[in-house]
């Protein structure tokens, strides 16, 4: 999942599907066809871009196993997180798939693929609550496996991960370097290395149930 991350925080809960960040509102939403253009240039800015991305991102809003959440302050989106039904990793890798099967055999597998949260909304909750939307809707449509795949950034940062270790049960972990050495051959260019990647993947299984896990 390509991923970017999130103070002065005034949250209400009564108000559901709002949060108030220093007197803006911030509202959450299901990210539909109309969003395709905005959605496909977020991507673009912010994680991979390439000739062959923003064909993929659409095509993805327009499939059937699609879901994804979007935060909107002021008109716009400043957030979102977006995935789909199935194994998809950021370009095939066959013989991982195959070898991590065991898995999940039998059980519907939902791959998270990108979250974006604007650097002035960061701090704000806002990744925590396109999850909390985000883990309800994929278990209600059937989905008991949540396969992530968490940008390894050069100095070993893994951004996304103190937010998704609760979305469920752990079932299998491990960290591949170079994961992205292909990018070029599929037309994407890293945000942080360019066309030649050197970024590795942290590939996280885990059972899921509808809830997010508490802090230990």
């Amino acid at each position: 999942m390509a991923e970017e991350r999130m103070d002065n925080l005034l949250y209400h809960p009564e108000l559901h599907n709002e949060t108030v960040v220093e007197k803006e509102i911030i509202t959450y939403d299901v990210i539909t066809e109309e969003d395709a253009d905005e959605v496909a240039r977020l991507y673009a800015e912010h994680l991979n871009s390439g000739d062959s991305v923003e064909e993929h991102v659409k095509e993805g809003i327009k499939s059937p196993d699609f879901i994804g959440f979007k935060a909107v302050c002021n008109g716009k989106i400043v957030g979102m997180l977006t995935g789909r039904g199935g194994v998809d990793f950021t370009y095939p890798h066959p013989e991982l798939e195959e070898r991590l099967s065991k898995y999940w055999e039998g059980k519907k597998v939902y791959t998270p693929d990108s979250v974006v949260v604007l650097k002035e909304y960061r701090h704000h909750n806002i990744f925590n609550e396109l999850g909390a939307r985000l883990v309800p809707t994929i278990y209600e449509r059937g989905y008991e496996i949540l396969l992530t795949e968490l940008w390894i950034y050069p100095n070993g940062n893994v951004p996304a991960e103190a937010t998704v270790r609760h979305w469920g049960e752990l079932v299998h972990k491990e960290d591949i370097p170079m994961f992205y050495k292909d990018n070029e051959k599929y037309g994407i260019i890293c945000p942080i290395c360019g066309k030649t990647c050197t970024c590795g993947a942290r590939i996280i299984i885990m059972d899921v149930d509808g809830d997010i896990k508490p802090e230990e």
